[in-house]
Parts: C-alpha cells; sequence; structure tokens
C-alpha cells in the first residue's frame, strides 16, 4: 500500500481523514490478492491499531457471557469515535496508546484509511449487535460480537485488517474500472539500500 501512500495527497483529501479512491486507482502494487484500500492523508502507530483491536475482541468476548447491551453500547461509541470523530477520544484507543508507551518496539507507522473504513463498519456491526440486545435478541446480538471478535482477533494478533477486503469487493460489485486502471504500477528507480544494523533500524515494521 505504500506505493498508492507516496501519491495520494489530493485536495479532497485534506479535509477528512480518508477518501474512497474510484477505479481500483490505489491498487496495492504486487498484492497477489489485489486489494485496493481507501488511503488518508494521516498515519497511525501499527502497534496501537493492534492494541486497540485487542481492547475490541476482549470486549466482544466478554459479551458472551455477560450482558452484552452495555458492552456493544461501549464498542457503538468507540467506533463512532474513531471511525467519524478524532481518534484521541476513543476510550480503547487511549487505554492502547498508553500500553503502546509502554513498549519498547519503534514506531511503525502505516496509513490510517483503511483503519478509518474498519472502525466504520465495525460501527455499524456493534451498531446492529445494540439493537438486537436492546430489543431482547441475545442470541444473534452474542452472534455478531462473536463475528466482531473475529475480525478484531485476526488484527490484534496477525495484523490482519479485513477492511481492505470488504472495500475492495465493495468496489468491485459497484464500479467498473477503466482498462487502464489494472496498468501495473511504475517500478521505481532502484537505490542503494544500506546495509546491516542501519538497515534494519530504518525498517522497525
Amino acid at each position: 500500500m505504500t506505493a498508492a501512500v507516496r501519491g495520494a495527497a489530493p485536495a479532497a483529501q485534506s479535509r477528512g481523514r480518508w477518501a474512497p479512491q474510484p477505479d481500483y486507482a490505489n491498487l496495492v502494487k504486487g498484492d497477489p490478492l489485489g486489494l485496493i484500500c481507501p488511503i488518508s492523508t494521516r498515519q497511525v502507530d501499527q502497534i496501537t491499531v493492534r492494541l486497540t483491536a485487542l481492547g475490541v475482541l476482549l470486549a466482544a468476548l466478554a459479551a458472551q457471557a455477560l450482558p452484552a447491551l452495555p458492552i456493544a453500547a461501549l464498542l457503538v461509541v468507540d467506533f463512532l469515535v474513531r471511525g467519524f470523530l478524532p481518534a484521541t477520544w476513543s476510550p480503547l484507543a487511549t487505554v492502547a496508546r498508553r500500553l503502546r508507551a509502554a513498549l519498547p518496539a519503534p514506531a511503525c507507522p502505516i496509513n490510517a484509511g483503511p483503519k478509518v473504513f474498519a472502525a466504520r463498519l465495525g460501527f455499524l456491526m456493534a451498531a446492529a449487535a445494540a439493537a438486537c440486545a436492546y430489543l431482547g435478541l441475545a442470541l444473534p446480538a452474542r452472534a455478531i460480537l462473536a463475528g466482531l471478535a473475529l475480525c478484531a482477533g485476526l488484527e490484534a494478533v496477525a495484523g490482519v485488517c479485513l477492511g481492505c477486503h470488504i472495500y475492495t469487493l465493495l468496489l468491485r460489485l459497484t464500479q467498473r474500472p477503466r482498462a487502464t486502471a489494472v496498468t501495473p504500477l511504475a517500478s521505481p528507480t532502484p537505490t542503494a539500500q544500506p546495509n546491516g544494523p542501519a538497515a534494519a533500524s530504518q525498517s522497525p515494521c
């Protein structure tokens, strides 16, 4: 996704955290799955994102044994903040940032676009679970939260964000790419790469 991110700074994106890129314009170079990701002008720390996902995982699992409504309501608020408002207001992200500060691992910046899109999907799922729980439909509520736990677990444990996969599917279902859209991105000019410890320190992710 880095090749797409470097060239993505249109004026329209400066007004929001992420903007859909139509017609497969941000096809991930070299990705065998042909993933297309929403991109943003912001970056976030990958470890903080995974710690936040761990919090979602634990909350969704707790809802399988505890009353689902209050936990689903908490997740609705958290995803609403992370998907549509400044993420600094998110309860789970705040806890994740404090835990991250205690870890010695170097920063690992990634594009925020897929994470914002995933948070908006999480908001829809959490809202559906909260509605089911409010109506007394405990089984559907717990089933939705179990699906949310699966998504958060993939992010927390393996760093796999389903946001790009769902975003790609939605684009393919709703848009027809132009003939030039699938043209491979030009390879950057090779540059000398440092060797030894310096090279490792420049690639902490």
